[in-house]
């Protein structure tokens, strides 16, 4: 199922359409790797740097699921975004992926690039299911390629009644999820 954005959507946030980036693009974010992974800074500014480095890109923190419980929580609340009740997950943590780009020896381009690239990946959880005090429901698989809950400029990610709420609403039908 494949929703489209408004006219009046698309010229407000053309932003929000996924796209991945180019060869060009990748080979700037590695040169900034590079001069990251060789400076004298320690793990943590290594990790801050490489983080805004990487930010507010079309392709950066890309939703590939949904837990039921977050479906939920947005269909509890007329399918407008429940505020702070979720947050986007990266199933392999950014320390852990930070850590092996920065331990060792400078990765090449292509090694770098497809682990940066596979652990970007995110699902959208509960503020519970995320600290874990709640144990994760099912998690449907989302095509980030439909560019639903994409990056925002500053924090968070863009969620429409329109757009976001009707695709969860239909997941909720398909998927029999009750609210």
């Amino acid at each position: 199922m494949i929703l489209q954005a408004s006219r009046k959507e698309q010229q407000r946030a053309p932003e929000r359409r996924f796209r991945e980036p180019s060869d060009d693009e990748r080979c700037r974010l590695y040169d900034f790797y590079e001069l990251i992974h060789a400076s004298p800074f320690g793990r943590s500014k290594k990790r801050t740097l490489m983080t805004v480095a990487l930010g507010e890109e079309p392709w950066s923190w890309r939703v590939v699921g949904i837990s039921v419980a977050a479906i939920q929580a947005i269909a509890r609340n007329d399918f407008n975004h429940p505020a702070h009740q979720l947050a986007r997950d990266h199933i392999v943590p950014r320390a852990q992926t930070y850590d092996e780009i920065f331990s060792g020896a400078l990765l090449p381009l292509d090694c770098w690039w497809s682990l940066v690239w596979e652990n970007d990946r995110t699902r959208l959880l509960t503020q519970d299911e995320h600290h874990r005090r709640q144990r994760l429901t099912r998690v449907i698989e989302i095509d980030p390629a439909l560019g639903f809950f994409m990056d925002a400029p500053t924090a968070g990610w863009y969620h429409s009644r329109r757009r976001e709420g009707e695709f969860v609403r239909c997941l909720a039908i398909n998927e029999g999820i009750e609210w």
